[in-house]
């Protein structure tokens, strides 16, 4: 639940942006603080989690993409 918890934490924060970005874990948490924010902000949420969908979350896409790098080289 920290994705969630560090959300709600930042809602006031987003306030006035066009766009919010969301790069948020592809579990149950992440989820829920994507619904949270789209139902406080609307069409200004941006769900980026299915960049990475066949991974956990975004660290684990950016470590992948990194070893895929250093083993082609």
């Amino acid at each position: 639940m920290q994705s969630y918890s560090n959300v709600i934490k930042a809602v006031p924060y987003l306030k006035g942006y066009t766009a919010i970005n969301c790069y948020l874990d592809n579990d149950n948490a992440g989820k829920t603080a994507l619904a949270e924010l789209t139902a406080i902000y609307g069409s200004t949420v941006i769900d980026r989690s299915t960049l990475y969908s066949e991974f956990n979350d975004l660290n684990e896409y950016i470590t992948h993409q990194s070893s895929t790098i250093k083993q082609n080289k």
